[in-house]
């Protein structure tokens, strides 16, 4: 894994559609307390799902989150979008898609307080571990993904 996000990037060489591409959600100089930053559509395989679902959703705020990476050894830091959004179990690493079909994020929690807010990793975490991954080809193992680990 490059970077902080808990990212993994798969190769798959015969894909019969295009990649996503991933732009980041544009930061507003004045926020708007009842506004939003957009909406979005996240596709998931919620638990229990057999087929792709498309929620309609709300990125509400961008977020600069601290806490554990996911070995819980180190502190980090990340860009993260607040969303209004029914963020279950089976969810994490769902896309968000904005207008124009690009991805804006990607699903990382459920508030569990909050059956309505979910918390995804900007498209500029993002962005460097996929451009990092462009010529990366050999198989690895998933159980240690951090660099320095």
């Amino acid at each position: 894994m490059l970077g902080h996000g808990d990212v993994a990037v798969l190769y798959v060489p015969d894909l019969p559609a295009p990649p996503l591409r991933i732009t980041p959600v544009p930061t507003l100089s004045l926020r708007i307390p009842w506004g939003s930053f957009g909406d979005a559509r996240l596709l998931s395989y919620p638990k229990g799902a057999r087929k792709v679902v498309a929620q309609p959703i709300k990125i509400d705020d961008r977020i600069e989150a601290e806490g554990p990476d996911i070995y819980k050894k180190h502190q980090v830091t990340r860009m993260v979008l607040a969303l209004t959004a029914d963020v279950r179990v089976g969810m994490s690493g769902a896309p968000l898609i904005v207008q124009g079909g690009t991805v804006a994020g990607m699903v990382i929690a459920a508030e569990p307080n909050d059956p309505n807010r979910g918390y995804a990793l900007a498209a500029e975490e993002i962005l460097p571990i996929a451009n990092d991954a462009t010529k990366a080809t050999k198989h690895v193992s998933t159980r240690k993904c951090d660099p320095g680990q």
